[in-house]
């Protein structure tokens, strides 16, 4: 239940939370968050698949969560994402290393693929990005009138991936298929049935047998590309075949729905925001620097999780230890108490506290150096081909985890 102090001012942060997690408020959620922020930044849920949690929604918390020493990510906060005692769903995602109960085997197996993904490494992949980029956007069917996400914005970020890892393009629609399935039965907070955990299961079976047979090709027939590089012999020696084949799926699912989202989310906000397109199209040097407070106002991850291992102290109310805590990153990428006029779009806004949408502390997304270049150069050319152009359309995925559109029609004009 909500805590004494937040009840005694009368204000039931439940009912907010509840309109929150509610699919139809995506995309009208910022004056939920504040309302939360402001009476309630930290209190205890009891609603159904959450019972127990902590919700955290102010900068200042958020922060403290992210990076404490206190707090990790294990199994235990995976069950938000509707896990069952068993299952292949549910085995796999133990395995990733995002959600590993010791602690020293999540750092032992990031940092067997972190010199894959440092600003340095990712950035001689930059020519192949935006061989990709032109490729879409020479490709859509009418330009005049394009669907940003089908067209651009969700085919990019799995090609880029799919490309880094070394999947062949003839298999992109299958490894698709299996991404968008499980992720709609992961990132809202519902309780599944029994059909739709098998469904689960089966699609989650058959990601691993893609990569296995992945793994299998490589060793037979090596590339240059990342599967080839951990079916070597040496690396065997280092992670087991069920655990790299677990990050495997995590890499491609983590790589290419956030910044799939957040390119959409980039032009829904520059639309809507004429005085500040009007500034990138002047400049567009300016991309870059413009893409951090991109990601602050209208964030593709719209929230983390934190185990607490220890307790810790946030204002006035204690955490215990064993709690599962839901931290709204979108909610403080708003809080006034961080950043001025935070409801306000500003591309040249100095940032004196730091943005963390890809996470934070030991577990800041892996891929996060590889997602900037992938929204630079989106970005960079979509404003070159469309200086000028409206949304037509737009419906939003209706999501918690993620936010960004399932649709957005633009229309280039005169």
């Amino acid at each position: 239940m909500a805590s004494t102090a937040t009840r005694s001012n009368g204000f039931d942060p439940e009912s907010v939370f509840a309109e929150i997690l509610n699919p139809a408020s995506d995309g009208k959620r910022y004056p939920l968050f504040s309302l939360l922020r402001e009476h309630a930044p930290v209190f205890q849920t009891n609603l159904p698949g959450l019972q127990g949690w902590y919700v955290v929604s102010n900068y200042e918390y958020a922060h403290q969560l992210t990076n404490s020493p206190k707090t990790q990510n294990n199994s235990k906060v995976l069950e938000l994402m509707n896990l069952s005692p068993d299952g292949a769903y549910s085995n796999q995602s133990r395995r990733w290393m995002e959600y590993k109960d010791d602690i020293a085997e999540h750092d032992r197996i990031r940092r067997l693929f972190m010199p894959h993904f440092t600003p340095r490494a990712v950035e001689a992949f930059r020519p192949k990005v935006r061989e990709l980029v032109a490729e879409l956007l020479n490709g859509v069917a009418d330009p005049r009138r394009v669907e940003i996400v089908r067209e651009f914005a969700f085919p990019l970020p799995s090609a880029v991936i799919g490309s880094l890892l070394g999947i062949e393009l003839k298999d992109y629609d299958r490894f698709r298929h299996c991404m968008e399935a499980i992720l709609d039965a992961t990132a809202n907070v519902r309780v599944l049935s029994d059909a739709e955990r098998k469904e689960r299961d089966d699609l989650a079976e058959e990601f691993l047998g893609m990569f296995r047979d992945y793994i299998a090709m490589r060793r037979r027939n090596p590339k240059d590309d990342l599967i080839s590089k951990f079916a070597s012999e040496d690396i065997q020696a280092k992670i087991s075949e069920e655990d790299l084949l677990a990050q495997f799926v995590f890499i491609l699912m983590a790589g290419y729905s956030t910044t799939s989202d957040m390119i959409g989310n980039a032009i829904v906000a520059l639309a809507h925001n004429p005085d500040q397109l009007k500034k990138m199209l002047d400049d567009p040097n300016r991309i870059p620097d413009a893409i951090t407070e991109l990601l602050r106002y209208d964030t593709s991850l719209v929230t983390s999780t934190r185990f607490v291992n220890e307790p810790i102290t946030l204002g006035n109310t204690t955490l215990p230890a064993g709690a599962c805590v839901m931290i709204l990153l979108a909610a403080a990428h708003h809080d006034p108490a961080a950043f001025e006029n935070p409801e306000t779009l500003d591309l040249d806004r100095t940032f004196g506290k730091r943005v963390f949408p890809f996470g934070g502390g030991r577990y800041v997304c892996l891929g996060m150096s590889l997602a900037r270049i992938e929204l630079e150069e989106a970005l960079r050319a979509f404003f070159k081909r469309y200086p000028r152009y409206q949304v037509d359309e737009l419906a939003w995925l209706g999501l918690l985890v993620s936010h960004g559109p399932k649709k957005l029609v633009i229309s280039a004009t005169a």
